[in-house]
């Protein structure tokens, strides 16, 4: 078992720990849901079906992770490393706990654990009805990208940069 693979993450209402595979059909519900949330049409909800379904096998305890709130699921995220810039590829919270804080638990906690794998940025493209939320999170758009599976939609591409401010002196803990 690895480092990462022990560690729960506590929050302020519940706690962050790796997914595990039999969650695959929940996560992808949330994600689903989540979507749904922000009042696209069916037709798109089932274009988008294939990309907001998770899979068990990518539950690898490394990159998926899941935040419970009393026992239960209400969120997850997953990172991909990319050099040594790292890409938020998944951030989702059940729509009834929008709202709530758990997105920026999930934020900051992605953040971190990128960081401390050595990330210096963390990009994320973007929901159009998400990109203020990153932006509130410190990310700034730097770009955009052409959605693969909507013809004329466009996604704006978020980074947050990682690196600690030049003249700042780190203590080690």
């Amino acid at each position: 078992m690895s480092f990462f693979q022990s560690i729960v993450m506590p929050t302020d209402s519940g706690h962050i720990r790796p997914a595990h595979p039999a969650e695959a059909p929940h996560l992808s519900d949330i994600a689903k849901r989540a979507k749904a949330h922000w009042g696209y049409s069916q037709e798109l909800l089932d274009l988008w079906s294939d990309d907001l379904t998770i899979l068990p096998n990518s539950c690898d305890g490394e990159l998926l992770w899941a935040l419970e709130l009393n026992g239960a699921v209400i969120g997850f995220g997953k990172i991909l490393p990319e050099g040594d810039t790292f890409l938020l590829d998944d951030l989702w919270i059940d729509p009834v706990h929008i709202g709530r804080g758990f997105g920026k638990q999930l934020f900051n906690f992605f953040r971190d654990l990128s960081a401390s794998r050595g990330a210096k940025a963390l990009r994320i493209e973007s929901d159009p009805y998400a990109s203020g939320f990153y932006e509130r999170m410190g990310a700034r758009i730097v770009g955009e990208v052409h959605s693969e599976s909507v013809p004329d939609r466009v996604l704006p591409v978020l980074q947050l940069d990682l690196t600690p401010p030049e003249n700042t002196t780190i203590y080690p803990e």
